[in-house]
Parts: structure tokens; C-alpha cells; sequence
């Protein structure tokens, strides 16, 4: 019986790094703060990209991010998606509330080693994307980002 727990556990190990894996954001450090980021994108949005080559936000499609340490969100809701149907992917937006500006292009060859992108924030603050590693679409896409 023993044995057969121990080899349950084993097996079971994996499915809970998975499902601990698909539930992280993608984060950035700069300036001494973390910052939580994610996309909410309607269904339609992602096929309407995917079948057009791009699609506009529609009226409750946005990117989030947090200040992990202030806990300010900054939501961009205005902007686009791009999708060449290769797995690379483009997001621009800019804040109706503060007029800053996000951009990321996850590029489905490169991304565990650094996006391409940035986002503005209301101070001026400019946070570099290429840092950030690992930052698959599940995580972008992540309901817990600003958990």
C-alpha cells in the first residue's frame, strides 16, 4: 500500500507543477518594484486576429498590470492584437485614464528568453520587456495576475 501511494505521489508531482506553472502572471522587476502583467481579451478578439491578421479591442478587452508593491493598476484599453498564425503574437494599447502606452510582441521562437516590449507609466516611468523570461501565453493570459 505504501508502495503504491509513493508511486501515486510521483506521478501526481508533475500535474501540480503544471497547474502551479499555468497559474503564475508574468511579472518584470525594475526600479525596485515587481510588476504583474496579463491580457483579457475577449474569445472573438483572439479569432478575429487569428483569422484577419488583427482585431481591435473590443469594449471589455484590456491588459493589466499591477505594482506588486503599491498595488497601483495601470488597465490599457484601447489598442490591438496582431496573430500571423505562427504562435507570434503583437499587443499595443494605451490607458484611456492615463494616456500610457503598452507594447509586446511575444515572439513563439524566443520567448522563454526575453519579450520584446514596454509599458509607460503615469510618472513617465518606461519598463523594459526584454527582461522578463518564461513568459508563455497561458501566463500572459493568466486569470491570477493581479491575485
Amino acid at each position: 500500500m505504501k508502495r503504491i501511494l509513493s508511486v501515486i505521489t510521483l506521478l501526481s508531482l508533475p500535474l501540480f507543477l503544471t497547474s502551479l506553472s499555468s497559474e503564475a502572471a508574468c511579472t518584470v522587476k525594475e526600479g525596485g518594484y515587481e510588476y504583474k502583467f496579463r491580457v483579457s481579451l475577449e474569445e472573438q478578439t483572439y479569432d478575429d486576429a487569428y483569422n484577419d491578421g488583427e482585431s481591435l479591442f473590443r469594449v471589455d478587452d484590456y491588459i493589466e498590470v499591477i505594482n506588486q508593491d503599491t498595488q497601483e493598476k495601470y488597465v490599457f484599453d484601447l489598442g490591438s492584437l496582431e496573430d500571423d498564425q505562427a504562435g507570434n503574437f503583437n499587443y499595443q494599447a494605451i490607458s484611456s485614464e492615463y494616456a500610457t502606452y503598452f507594447q509586446l510582441f511575444h515572439d513563439h521562437e524566443t520567448w522563454h528568453s526575453g519579450l520584446e516590449g514596454f509599458f509607460s507609466l503615469p510618472s513617465g516611468t518606461v519598463i523594459d520587456l526584454s527582461q522578463v523570461r518564461d513568459c508563455d501565453f497561458n501566463q500572459l493570459h493568466s486569470e491570477t495576475a493581479g491575485k
